[in-house]
């Protein structure tokens, strides 16, 4: 009887799950049942988790590893040749040395760069992901049905997991935050732009959904800010796109591209910018950007498309003065936020030395603390003139004398006794630490093969490669389970003081509770060889995070969501107003 149940649970699971989940999920049992292998990854474990600082959402560096099957196109090819063709590291070099350190492994197992791929054979490439911040803005839910979520997208955000974004992407945190799980993306929105989201639920309204989008059923609105006075009337532009270049994700009016159609319309002008309504009857990549761009009123703040890199005249006319090669050189020098380095990252270098040969400590707890992104190295304990002892900026009533360094010594030992409880090849924590973890991440990542190809690639935004980052051995964590639990309720029992009555302290410590976490050092991991471990570098600014353009209405056959317009579509806005406002 047990076993009927549970056959009939696991068919109801089986029908919530995307045909392409099923048949990723087909394939995986396949490939574990042919081969005797389990790739790592394919048990899914949160890897890490979110803190906030400087009015930014962060994620902590994890091991992460990157796994494809062998695509048609790479059939008999090397796979050094594979990884130097499409997935744009810095240097021929350094794919040569991931692949001889074994942290690109073909079935699991280790080859050389002159192995020839060969049909549904698996590729893992091991890594220590860096995500890029985001704005720690609020996601405002327009509409929650069985069928639908439906939400309105802050900026900085990208939909799904992709390039260097995974915890940080909406899916993710609307499973973190919210509890959503399984949502498919109906259609997607760039990383920078704001705006209406239609998440379907069930494979059934995604499906009805797309249908209505393919056949052009819906209508879509969105609005933008642009370059100087545009002009009276309705305008529309026709000019066909196409990629122009892949290493920038950057696209271009190309003679025989694909067949692209938006109509604007102005609907304010303060002087030196106007908001444009604009309705895009096609679907195609950046559409709205290249377009507005051709016309000669590109979008007030666009990295990519209000930039001197196509020339004086900034791509106005589908004219590019530059070449292709000069183009992409200067966008990467004057977008490549993330990437402009503080200096070197000195924890690094106390434990691995400026060249990374210095030998690993013997524990993987050392004294000294790591390098917040705002903050100098943590100190060692120190007695202040109150003979109070004080960790970083925490200060606890404790004194610094014999039995406090008796303390210290135990702690040390359960330092290392935690430090033993992690795997140092896999960075997983133990079964053991990870019965008290309550964080869960979604990994059921619709993974279309260009999406797969940018998981792997570098971002260039961010300037920092994320194919070679990543050793087997010999990556220090400082996260410490018993001592965080020990130093809450020592922050807890500080805060609340031993006078209160039962009521305060409740309510004291629920306030705690719902606090967002900020940066905790114990839990920052260093690798010997990740490039981005050796550097600290500087925090995006939040203007560097957003751009004028917003989607504003989705109407369907039978149905319709909207948003209201973002603060930098009123008439009497300030071109020079940098501040980021969004619906609490």
């Amino acid at each position: 009887m047990s076993s009927a149940v549970d056959a009939k649970l696991s068919e109801e699971n089986e029908e919530k799950l995307t045909k392409r989940a099923r048949k990723r999920k087909r394939g995986q049992d396949m490939f574990v049942k042919k081969h005797n292998h389990t790739p790592e990854g394919f048990d899914h474990k949160p890897e890490t988790s979110y803190y906030f600082e400087d009015g930014l959402r962060k994620v902590y560096p994890y091991s992460f590893i990157f796994k494809t099957f062998v695509k048609g196109r790479w059939m008999g090819r090397k796979l050094v040749d594979i990884y130097q063709a499409e997935y744009l590291s810095t240097s021929l070099e350094e794919h040569i040395s991931n692949i001889e350190k074994g942290l690109v492994t073909v079935n699991g197992k280790k080859v050389s760069p002159d192995f020839k791929l060969a049909n549904n054979q698996l590729i893992e490439n091991k890594l220590h992901r860096h995500e890029g911040a985001v704005l720690d803005l609020p996601i405002e839910i327009v509409a929650d049905t069985p069928e639908v979520l439906v939400v309105n997208k802050p900026p900085s955000i990208p939909c799904h997991p992709c390039g260097r974004y995974r915890y940080n992407s909406l899916t993710h945190i609307l499973e973190h935050e919210h509890g959503y799980t399984n949502l498919r993306i109906l259609y997607r929105l760039d990383r920078l732009t704001s705006g209406l989201l239609i998440m379907p639920k069930t494979t059934k309204t995604s499906v009805k959904m797309e249908s209505q989008l393919e056949r052009k059923l819906c209508h879509k609105e969105y609005v933008c800010r642009v370059v100087g006075r545009f002009p009276d009337g309705e305008v529309e532009c026709t000019e066909p796109l196409e990629i122009l270049s892949r290493r920038l994700s950057m696209q271009g009016v190309i003679p025989n591209g694909k067949e692209s159609k938006t109509t604007f319309t102005r609907l304010s002008c303060n002087g030196t910018s106007s908001v444009v309504k604009c309705i895009p009857h096609t679907g195609r990549t950046h559409q709205i950007r290249v377009h507005l761009q051709y016309l000669g009123y590109p979008i007030l703040n666009d990295p990519l498309y209000n930039n001197t890199a196509f020339g004086p005249s900034k791509g106005k006319g589908g004219v590019m003065e530059n070449s292709l090669e000069e183009m992409e050189k200067i966008t990467m020098e004057t977008s490549n936020i993330g990437a402009w380095k503080k200096g070197d990252n000195p924890y690094y270098i106390s434990r691995f030395g400026e060249d990374g040969l210095k030998p690993a400590p013997s524990n993987l707890l050392p004294a000294e603390g790591p390098l917040s992104s705002s903050s100098s190295l943590v100190k060692e304990p120190s007695e202040n003139q109150n003979g109070a002892c004080k960790v970083g900026n925490i200060e606890t009533s404790q004194k610094c004398n014999s039995t406090a360094s008796e303390e210290a010594s135990n702690e040390m030992k359960m330092k290392e006794d935690v430090a033993d409880s992690f795997d140092d090849i896999n960075f997983e924590r133990s079964p053991k630490l990870n019965e008290n973890r309550t964080e869960k991440c979604s990994t059921d990542e619709d993974k279309t093969d260009e999406c797969c190809r940018d998981q792997t690639e570098p971002n260039l935004e961010q300037g920092m490669s994320i194919v070679d980052n990543v050793a087997e051995t010999d990556c220090v964590t400082l996260e410490s389970e018993s001592k965080k639990l020990k130093r809450d309720q020592s922050i807890s029992a500080d805060t609340i003081g031993e006078e209160a009555d039962t009521n305060k302290q409740l309510c004291e410590k629920v306030k705690v509770s719902k606090e967002k976490p900020t940066f905790d050092p114990r839990k920052l991991t260093v690798d010997r060889n990740c490039k981005a471990c050796r550097h600290v570098y500087h925090d995006p600014t939040p203007d560097q995070l957003i751009i004028y353009l917003h989607a504003v209405k989705y109407t369907g056959p039978d149905w319709e969501y909207s948003t209201s317009l973002p603060y930098w579509a009123k008439e009497d806005f300030v071109d020079t107003d940098t501040q980021i406002r969004w619906p609490n």
